[in-house]
């Protein structure tokens, strides 16, 4: 693993390491906050192989991890992307990427286990009732159907209308006021779609949206390579 100055990298337990000394085969690694974050984390490797770790860091090591490491990221990623499954295929999946999920981001995977999937009771024992169904976070029918995956459109309306109050604690006419701004402003918009004007998207939405669509409705390759195609579908920057 390198720097993308081209310096080598050493990963240890989520922690991100840069070369402080080397002699031979031995190497003394300082964390790579330690300029920024005044970490004063360090370890020692021969040949690669940890033999000493000399003091514990101030950080927690997944948000350096995350951002450094493409793969890991994508193994983080690949959670979010059961939504677009369909619902009797979700849990089956979960577990394919649970077997080789990476052991820096177990704490995000038992968060997600425990809140939308239901941890497993040993033996044969069922699952235990997650925190958050799964019909109340899948998106794969929305999907299929066109319609929006995400709740951005009401996020979106919520920043508008606090927009018009303009105010956390509005009185009374005030609030009122601010209705009927958002009154008139949904009317045009109604008689703006009864007139046949169209909202247009952007090409980056419109494109990702026709990805997912066609890996959702391929027919030859497994959900575990699906939320991986969708993984990284997603994660792809507007172009």
């Amino acid at each position: 693993m390198e720097t993308f100055k081209g310096k080598p990298l050493f990963e240890h337990q989520g922690y991100l390491y840069t070369v402080n000394k080397k002699s031979d085969d031995k190497v003394i690694w300082c964390c790579r906050n330690y300029r920024h974050g005044q970490c004063r984390g360090r370890l020692h490797t021969i040949n690669n192989q940890v033999i000493q770790i000399m003091v514990d860091h101030n950080h927690e090591p997944n948000k350096t991890l995350y951002s450094e490491n493409e793969d890991f990221a994508k193994q983080i990623c690949s959670l979010p992307s059961l939504a677009l499954l369909h619902v009797p295929d979700v849990i089956p999946t979960f577990d394919e990427i649970k077997m080789q999920f990476p052991a820096e981001g177990e704490p995000v995977l038992k968060y997600f286990e425990d809140f939308y999937i239901g941890v497993k009771g040993r033996l044969s024992r069922p699952r235990k009732a997650a925190k958050c169904d799964i019909l109340l976070w899948n998106a794969n029918d929305n999907t299929i159907q066109g319609q929006h995956r995400t709740n951005n459109a009401v996020h979106d309306w919520n920043n508008r209308f606090a927009s018009l109050i303009n105010c956390n604690h509005p009185n009374f006419w005030k609030f009122l006021h601010g209705l009927k701004k958002e009154q008139s402003y949904v009317e045009g918009e109604i008689i703006e779609a009864l007139a046949g004007v169209r909202k247009s998207r952007r090409i980056h939405q419109i494109r990702q949206g026709t990805r997912i669509l066609n890996i959702t409705n391929e027919p030859t390759i497994t959900n575990f390579e699906e939320v991986m195609t969708l993984t990284h579908i997603i994660s792809l920057k507007k172009s």
